[in-house]
């Protein structure tokens, strides 16, 4: 698995459902959370018309950023498998995305993007969020004051929840 693979995963499921009789093709969202968020800034970037909206929470688009550090990991130890946050990535993963930069492609995406994340998230640390944000045409961030990354509290849950809805609401919802 590598965030290129889930790309190719998410472009032949989105095809799929464009393709079915009761989906509008031309009211579809994309929403990601953390790996999935770098994932659906990544798709939406490569095909920037497959996508009405885009919903990135807390995405971890610093990934790239670690892949020199977790490269060494993997070397000093042959190559081996290594514990990512709880998952056992392949040397590949990170290989593939070594030198890459999201931000010089998130641009290419011109429909509407919301960004939700914590202010206490160490993975949208650093201002990536503004800088992300600064890439797209139409985005709109909401930060969740106290949040960390996965939102593990109710009430930080329950308001990226409603901002989430509100942001469909708006953007995809016709209007007569």
């Amino acid at each position: 698995m590598t965030i290129f693979t889930e790309k190719d995963n998410v472009e032949d499921i989105t095809r799929t459902v464009k393709s079915w009789d009761f989906v509008d093709p031309e009211r579809i969202a994309l929403l990601g959370c953390s790996q999935g968020g770098l994932v659906a800034a990544l798709t939406s970037a490569v095909n920037p018309d497959m996508f009405k909206s885009i919903v990135l929470v807390y995405p971890a688009l610093s990934i790239p950023a670690t892949a020199p550090a977790q490269l060494k990991r993997f070397d000093a130890d042959n190559g081996n498998p290594q514990d990512v946050m709880g998952m056992k990535l392949g040397r590949d993963y990170y290989a593939k995305i070594n030198g890459m930069n999201i931000l010089d492609m998130t641009g290419k995406y011109k429909g509407n993007v919301l960004i939700v994340y914590g202010d206490k998230d160490p993975v949208t640390a650093g201002g990536m969020m503004d800088k992300a944000a600064d890439t797209y045409t139409h985005c709109t961030k909401l930060m969740i004051p106290g949040g960390t990354h996965g939102f593990p509290y109710y009430e930080h849950h329950e308001k990226a929840t409603k901002g989430i809805i509100d942001f469909i609401l708006d953007t995809m919802v016709k209007t007569k």
